[in-house]
């Protein structure tokens, strides 16, 4: 059971990992693309942050929870898993509140041909990208250290 927990819970982390690095590889790269593709993208974006990312972390969590739970030595108090939590809710916060709405409003602009407000969307999305990208990794380097284990 550990190891099928594992592996699902590792599927979730590349998910969200792989994610964050296709949306800041790609979304420079649709700068000077044709409004009909930088729309495209920014509802790329938007389902992603609907679908993609809510399964991301749904699994991430309900298998990080089944992992303590059926192991004698890890306990919800661990840093680890303290930082594993924050991560989660970091993610989902910032999913609600920035890359969902933030893909809705670039949407909108490139619909009504405002670059000045597109180009400011993009940087808004792309700053908090890296800040959910550094607090993924952040987590990654937690839980392969374990640490506060016991």
């Amino acid at each position: 059971m550990r190891n099928t927990l594992l592996v699902l819970h590792l599927i979730g982390v590349a998910i969200w990992l792989g994610g964050n690095v296709t949306l800041a590889f790609a979304g420079p790269r649709t700068a000077s693309a044709p409004a009909q593709a930088r729309l495209w993208w920014a509802q790329t974006q938007g389902a992603m942050a609907r679908v993609l990312y809510n399964v991301a972390g749904i699994l991430v969590l309900v298998t990080g929870v089944g992992m303590v739970l059926q192991n004698k030595v890890i306990e919800f108090s661990d840093t680890f898993v303290t930082i594993g939590f924050v991560a989660v809710i970091i993610g989902a916060v910032l999913g609600m509140t920035v890359f969902g709405p933030g893909s809705r409003k670039l949407a909108a602009a490139i619909e009504s041909g405002d670059e000045t407000e597109e180009k400011a969307i993009n940087g808004r999305l792309a700053t908090f990208g890296m800040l959910d990208t550094v607090v993924v990794v952040f987590t990654i380097a937690a839980m392969v250290g374990a640490w506060g284990l016991g």
